[in-house]
């Protein structure tokens, strides 16, 4: 029954994505409002670029697919999880890199330019360029917010500048290093730099090779924090589902079609970040162990110091918790995880350890730089919501177009097995998951704010692990043994992999 509904709705919307992609000229997005652009070849080469596309990602793919394939095998007979989740990680890169350079070299964005020009992100030069000191900058920061940026750099806090400026100080004080760096830097990436030089010398910045070592490296780092988003994925998903089918799910996630189109942005490791916090909350909870409730407070401070994007993560964990405290004093004991009688101590643990590390750090960022953190991301919020002031979105329009533009952003085979988790759920008389509940009503009440009109593909990256999980429950429940379970994963990983490349062959995420 599965098979005759869901297969033909997985090849329907590989068919239709295909035919959005690469022979229509169909606006992504709204007109005069906010579009993702095209990249610039005729809809009449789309078939020669699609099988080019797919012949060289074949020998990657083809590798990808047989280590799956071997490591759910492994999985069945071993414990040692964690050399094959970071083969898994490295192997994923491998194909990240592959992937998103199929593109012809007259077509394809340079991807080493999007750290450096201000206009794609600012983060990188204004570190290098504007920043004196450290601590002058942190001291004087919030006011640099209150000038009402509403673009990249008002609507973040400091740790992205940070991070860019120690990158560069590394470089710039460890010659052997750059020179390292440089040497093993891609022949593609040195032509990009190349081209970047000669772009800058008119506006009298000369691109070092210490910039060419700091930019690369973030672009290094950007990418394995990506890609990594795989191991806490993993173990999170391993909460509710076997660690076969969390294995087998997770295995997607290089090959998720935003991942591809925006890396290196920024907004690339948010989901990484999201979900460790969400596996280090869910496992505190579970285990009433402060130790697991500090470092969730540690790594969401962290992501609070690089962008407000991890604050509707927070806003699940908190939703998922109080529904997991209404699920244990109203159904029976057998299904739950925490006695009956105490609802509240689990959350209460976990709340109260990391919500103390939390502030900690924030009033030490106070004393030790003056800088005051919560009056900053209080700005970044209002800058966020000044955007839309200036740049009209229609509302009623966004809603359907966050949606689909989500839909093809994640990947329609995922969002069809994660629809199939919801379904599954839904007739399941098991309560349903806590967190799965959680992500859909914090989720859903971002969408009908309409605070994010425009750009879901990428402001919602973050969210995009929530999908995973549903899409787990749907594979779990897959009817035979488990050979019949990896078939169809695998089966369903070729078809994203399709979905990916099409994706890439057509959609621009950055502007020059």
């Amino acid at each position: 029954m599965i098979a005759r509904v869901f297969w033909p709705t997985v090849i329907a919307s590989v068919l239709l994505s295909i035919y959005l992609f690469l022979f229509s000229s169909i606006p992504l997005g709204v007109p005069g409002e906010w579009e993702w652009p095209r990249v610039d070849w005729s809809p009449a080469d789309g078939t020669n670029f699609l099988l080019i596309g797919l012949a060289v990602c074949l020998p990657a793919s083809l590798g990808w697919w047989g280590f799956v394939r071997w490591g759910a095998h492994r999985l069945e007979s071993t414990t040692g999880q964690t050399p094959l989740l970071l083969a898994l990680m490295v192997l994923g890169g491998g194909l990240l890199v592959n992937v998103f350079q199929i593109l012809p070299a007259q077509t394809a964005f340079p991807k080493s330019w999007v750290l450096y020009y201000p206009n794609m992100s600012g983060y990188y030069h204004l570190a290098r360029y504007e920043i004196e000191t450290t601590e002058e900058f942190l001291a004087t920061y919030e006011d640099r917010m209150a000038e009402g940026d509403v673009l990249h750099i008002g609507t973040h806090p400091p740790g992205l500048f940070l991070v860019n400026r120690g990158l560069w100080n590394l470089c710039r004080t460890s010659p052997a290093l750059t020179q390292t760096v440089n040497n093993l830097m891609f022949g593609t990436t040195q032509d990009q730099f190349d081209q970047l030089e000669q772009n800058q010398r008119s506006a009298g910045h000369a691109v070092s090779d210490t910039d060419r070592a700091a930019v690369w490296l973030s672009m290094l780092l950007t990418e394995l924090i990506s890609v990594g988003t795989v191991i806490p994925l993993f173990w999170l998903m391993c909460r509710y589902v076997s660690r076969e089918t969390a294995w087998l799910t997770a295995a997607f996630w290089p090959l998720v079609p935003a991942l591809s189109v925006f890396l290196p942005k920024s907004d690339t490791i948010f989901p990484c970040l999201g979900v460790l916090f969400l596996s280090l909350w869910v496992s505190s909870e579970e285990s009433r162990s402060p130790g697991r409730a500090a470092l969730a407070g540690l790594v969401f401070w962290c992501g609070s110091m690089l962008s407000l994007a991890l604050v509707p993560i927070g806003l699940i964990a908190g939703v998922s918790s109080l529904w997991r405290v209404v699920r244990t004093r109203f159904h029976s004991t057998e299904e739950m995880d925490v006695p009956r009688s105490e609802p509240w101590k689990p959350m209460m643990v976990t709340a109260g350890v990391s919500v103390s590390v939390f502030l900690a750090l924030t009033l030490l960022m106070g004393f030790l730089f003056d800088l005051n953190l919560f009056s900053v991301w209080l700005w970044n919020y209002r800058n966020h919501a000044a955007f839309y002031d200036q740049f009209t979105r229609t509302y009623g329009t966004w809603l359907w177009v966050n949606l689909s533009e989500t839909f093809f952003a994640v990947g329609a085979p995922l969002v069809i097995a994660a629809v199939g988790g919801v379904m599954t759920s839904i007739r399941s008389a098991r309560p349903t998951y806590p967190l799965l509940c959680g992500s859909l009503i914090v989720w859903g009440a971002i969408w009908l704010s309409g605070k994010n009109s425009g750009e879901a593909a990428r402001l919602w990256l973050v969210f995009f692990p929530i999908v995973f999980l549903w899409a787990a429950r749907f594979l779990e429940n897959i009817p035979g043994e488990n050979r019949e379970r990896q078939k169809f994963a695998l089966r369903l990983l070729g078809f994203q992999l399709v979905i990916c490349v099409v994706t890439v062959l057509r959609v621009k995420g950055f502007f020059i």
